[in-house]
C-alpha cells in the first residue's frame, strides 16, 4: 500500500520537476540512502551516493567508522530524550554515554547547522515520527520519509510556480 502511495505522488510531483536535482544532505546512513535509491526510483531519477566521494577527500578515511568512534548512536538517542518538548511521544532506550562524548556531538552539530539551514527543505525523522503518531523511531519506514520528501518538494514545486505566476507582467 505504502509503495502505491508512494509512487502516486511520485507521479504527482515529477512533472513538475522539470529535472531539477534533488540532494539529499546528512550523516551517511543507510536510510538516507536507502531513501535516495527509492527517490530515485520512483521519480525516475539517476541515483548517484556521494559519501564515497567525501570519504576520498578525506584521505580515504571512512566517514563512517569515524563518526561510529566519535559519535555513538546512543548519544544521538539521549540528545533527543533530553530535548522532550521537540519529541513528547518518543520512547528511546540509550546505554550510557560520556559527557565528553556529548560535548563533541554538539561541537560537531553546531559546526554544520548552518549549512543544513540554507536547504529548500529539511526533513525530521523525529517530526515524522511524531506526525505519524509512532512512538519508536524504527517504526518509521523508507516509504514514509519518501512521502515527506515528495510532499515538502510539492510544496517547493508549488511556491516556485505562484512565484512564477507573480513575476508575469500583466
Amino acid at each position: 500500500m505504502e509503495k502505491a502511495t508512494t509512487n502516486k505522488k511520485a507521479a504527482d510531483v515529477s512533472p513538475e520537476l522539470k529535472g531539477s536535482s534533488i540532494f539529499l544532505l546528512g550523516m551517511k546512513s543507510s536510510l538516507k540512502t536507502n531513501l535516495g535509491k527509492l527517490l530515485a526510483d520512483v521519480l525516475r531519477y539517476y541515483y548517484f551516493d556521494s559519501d564515497s566521494l567525501v570519504e576520498e577527500a578525506l584521505g580515504g578515511a571512512s566517514v563512517a567508522n569515524s563518526l561510529k568512534e566519535n559519535l555513538p548512536l546512543d548519544t544521538v538517542a539521549r540528545d533527543v530524550t533530553e530535548n522532550q518538548s521537540q519529541v513528547p511521544s518518543l520512547d528511546i532506550s540509550t546505554s550510557g554515554s560520556s559527557p565528553e562524548v556529548m560535548d563533541e556531538l554538539v561541537t560537531v552539530y553546531n559546526k554544520y547547522k548552518d549549512g543544513y539551514a540554507t536547504a529548500d527543505a529539511v526533513i525530521s525523522l523525529q517530526k515524522v515520527a511524531t506526525r505519524l503518531g509512532y512512538e519508536n523511531l524504527d517504526d518509521i519506514t523508507i516509504e514514509d520519509m519518501a512521502l515527506e520528501v515528495l510532499g515538502e518538494i510539492e510544496k517547493l514545486t508549488r511556491v516556485k510556480k505562484m512565484m512564477a505566476e507573480a513575476a508575469r507582467p500583466f
